[in-house]
C-alpha cells in the first residue's frame, strides 16, 4: 500500500513537472502576444506614407553624397577613418531604406517606424555628429570669397547647414515623422549636441569677414523688439566674440533646426489621427496584406 502510494505521488510529481515547461511557455506566448500588441499599438501613431519615405531617404541620400564627397577629397588627414565610416554607416543606411523601398514595398512597411527611428538615432549618437574637423573640412578655413555678396550669403549658408549638422537635425523629424512626443525629445538631444559642439572655434567662424556677419545679425536683432514699441535690446548682446558667435548659432538653430521642424511635423500628425479615427491602419491588424511575398 505504501508503496502504491508512493508510485501514485512520483508519478504526479513528473505530471506536474512535465506542466511546468509547458505553462512557462504558455506564459513567454502571452507576454510576447501582449507585448506584440503594444508595439504594433505604438507603430500604428506613425505616419505610414511610404511616398513619402522615398522622398526624403532619396533627397537626404542626395544631400549627404556630395558632402562625404567632399570630406572624403578635403580631409583624408584631418579626419579619422573611424569618422569617415561613421559618416559612410549613416549614407549606407539612407540608401538601404531606399532600396528597401523600392524592392520589398511591404517589408519595409512592416518595419519602417522601427527603421527611421534607428537612422535618427544612429546619426544623432555617432561621435562625427559634432567632429570640429568635420565641420572645418566641410566649410573650408575662410568664407567664400566670391565677387557677389549675395553669392558668398548663400555659399557660406549652405556651407555652415550642412557643416553644423543643422541639416540632419532639421531633416530628421522629417525623415522619421514619428509622434510628437517622440520627435520633441529627439529635436532637443540633436539641438544640444550642435550647440555644445564648440563651432565657433573653428577658423572660418573666428574670420574677420564672418564676424561682420555675427555683428550685423545681433545688431538686427537687438533692434527687433523696437518694432513693437519696446526699447532697444543691446544689453542682451554677450560682450566676446565667441560669446557672440554662439548666441547666433543657437538662435539660427533653434529656428530652423528645432522649431520649424516641428511645425511641419505637427499636420501630419494630426492627419494620421483623422485616418487612425475613420479606417484601420495596417499596423491595426496582425498581418498587412503583403505583395511582394518574395520580401517575407
Amino acid at each position: 500500500m505504501a508503496h502504491r502510494r508512493q508510485a501514485e505521488e512520483e508519478e504526479e510529481q513528473g505530471m506536474a513537472a512535465r506542466r511546468r515547461p509547458r505553462l512557462s511557455r504558455k506564459l513567454l506566448a502571452a507576454a510576447a502576444a501582449v507585448a506584440a500588441r503594444k508595439a504594433r499599438a505604438s507603430w500604428a501613431e506613425w505616419d505610414d506614407n511610404v511616398e513619402l519615405d522615398r522622398t526624403f531617404f532619396t533627397l537626404t541620400t542626395f544631400m549627404f553624397a556630395p558632402y562625404m564627397r567632399r570630406l572624403l577629397l578635403a580631409a583624408p588627414r584631418l579626419m579619422t577613418w573611424a569618422e569617415h565610416a561613421q559618416n559612410g554607416g549613416c549614407l549606407a543606411m539612407l540608401a538601404s531604406g531606399v532600396a528597401l523601398i523600392r524592392f520589398c514595398p511591404s517589408a519595409y512597411r512592416r518595419h519602417a517606424p522601427a527603421l527611421r527611428l534607428a537612422f535618427v538615432l544612429y546619426a544623432f549618437s555617432f561621435p562625427v555628429f559634432s567632429s570640429l574637423p568635420a565641420m572645418e573640412a566641410f566649410v573650408g578655413p575662410a568664407p567664400s570669397a566670391s565677387t557677389s555678396p549675395f553669392l558668398n550669403l548663400l555659399v557660406d549658408g549652405y556651407r555652415l547647414w550642412m557643416g553644423t549638422r543643422n541639416a540632419l537635425v532639421g531633416l530628421a523629424p522629417l525623415v522619421a515623422r514619428s509622434p510628437l512626443r517622440v520627435a520633441l525629445p529627439l529635436q532637443a538631444a540633436g539641438l544640444l549636441r550642435i550647440s555644445t559642439a564648440g563651432f565657433c572655434r573653428t577658423s572660418v567662424l573666428r574670420h574677420a569677414s564672418m564676424q561682420g556677419r555675427i555683428e550685423r545679425f545681433h545688431s538686427w536683432m537687438a533692434a527687433l523688439p523696437n518694432a513693437f514699441g519696446t526699447p532697444v535690446a543691446h544689453h542682451l548682446v554677450p560682450h566676446t566674440a565667441e560669446g557672440r558667435c554662439q548666441a547666433a548659432l543657437l538662435a539660427v538653430t533653434a529656428v530652423l533646426s528645432f522649431l520649424l521642424p516641428l511645425v511641419l511635423l505637427a499636420p501630419l500628425a494630426g492627419k494620421r489621427r483623422g485616418r487612425q479615427a475613420g479606417t484601420a491602419t495596417p499596423h491595426d491588424t496582425p498581418l498587412a496584406p503583403l505583395v511582394d511575398s518574395k520580401c517575407n
